[in-house]
């Protein structure tokens, strides 16, 4: 009986925006600015992204949800 090797923690590109739901500039460009970290493979054209480096990058960005008091109504 074969065991299942567990997945990668390693996402390309495409598996990484799949995850965040963004297109590949904003993961470009989230690794230009320092706010995703990447690794680079293969010298400098492949880049991958572990998983909890974009779970991270994603809960900094995510936004805040801020209740306000309700108002008052007049009659």
């Amino acid at each position: 009986m074969d065991q299942m090797e567990p997945a990668s923690p390693w996402l390309s590109i495409a598996e990484a925006c799949s995850r965040a739901r963004v297109g590949r500039k904003v993961i470009y460009a989230a690794v230009r600015a320092g706010r995703l970290r990447a690794a680079h493979v293969d010298g400098r054209r492949k880049i991958v992204i572990h998983r909890e480096w974009l779970d991270a990058w994603l809960a900094a960005s995510a936004p805040t949800i801020v209740e306000l008091p309700r108002s008052r109504g007049v009659a």
